[in-house]
């Protein structure tokens, strides 16, 4: 958008014009990041993660043939007979950003005499369930999705895998697990006044209807970048020609178009 500002007192002189150029700028895309570590449990013990094991179940780090999905090796739980196996791998995140969210692991789980009474991935909240799956059964790596999964800003949350094998006699490994905020991009920054032509100097204002965003800008024709002045809500004023370049950010999503 063009504004043009005709200085109609000084009839003497050729009229001065004054030029905002307004430019909604859309690069420095942010990439999507997994919140969570340690993802394909390739760190020994599970490192990162919570292992909460009753019964007859036990802990180990998958390396044999066909029982790790990626990397070297996977993380597996294996039920005796006996008695009840009950197991939960667990990872917190705390003040996660606000948004919405991928949820996603892959698991491999047979049973022998006993079958499971649920296998599930769930999300929480805290302790609120915002989010859950039933895993899949197979001798061979499955994947587990939920998309679409609401995020408020500053938020707890827990990703966990959740198994019950009755009388034991059964296997679960899990890999590969990711919870990632899904691509969003911030609204384009609006001007005020819009494109056209003035003849006094104008007090420019930026908006962006991305709550919590920040506007950065630049006056001199330069593409604006996370380090460019911060627009503070106080309109710009602009007496002589200008270039002006402005980008809307926030934290996990990708900068305005």
């Amino acid at each position: 958008m063009q504004l043009t500002l005709r200085d109609k007192n000084r009839p003497e002189q050729k009229w001065k014009i004054l030029v905002i150029l307004f430019f909604f700028i859309g690069a420095f895309a942010q990439a999507q990041t997994n919140i969570l570590t340690n993802t394909g449990f390739e760190t020994a013990a599970a490192s990162g993660w919570t292992e909460t094991l009753t019964g007859t179940i036990y802990a180990f780090d998958a390396t044999g043939a066909g029982e790790f999905r990626s990397g070297v090796k996977a993380r597996g739980y294996f039920m005796n007979p006996g008695g009840d196996g009950i197991g939960t791998l667990k990872q917190t995140k705390t003040n996660v950003p606000g948004g919405t969210y991928t949820a996603s692991v892959w698991t491999r789980r047979e049973t022998y005499a006993s079958a499971f009474e649920y296998a599930r991935l769930r999300v929480l909240n805290g302790t609120v369930q915002i989010a859950s799956a039933n895993l899949p059964t197979g001798g061979t790596y499955l994947n587990t999705t939920i998309s679409g999964i609401s995020v408020p800003a500053g938020a707890t949350i827990n990703f966990q895998i959740e198994y019950k094998v009755p009388g034991g006699n059964a296997y679960v490994t899990v890999d590969d697990a990711s919870f990632i905020m899904s691509a969003t991009t911030v609204a384009t920054p609006t001007f005020s006044p819009g494109g056209g032509t003035y003849t006094s100097s104008q007090s420019v204002s930026i908006s962006c209807a991305t709550s919590g965003a920040t506007i950065r800008y630049t006056l001199d024709g330069s593409t604006p970048t996370g380090s460019s002045t911060a627009y503070t809500g106080t309109p710009i004023s602009i007496t002589s020609t200008k270039t002006l370049k402005a980008i809307g950010i926030k934290s996990g999503m990708t900068n305005s178009a």
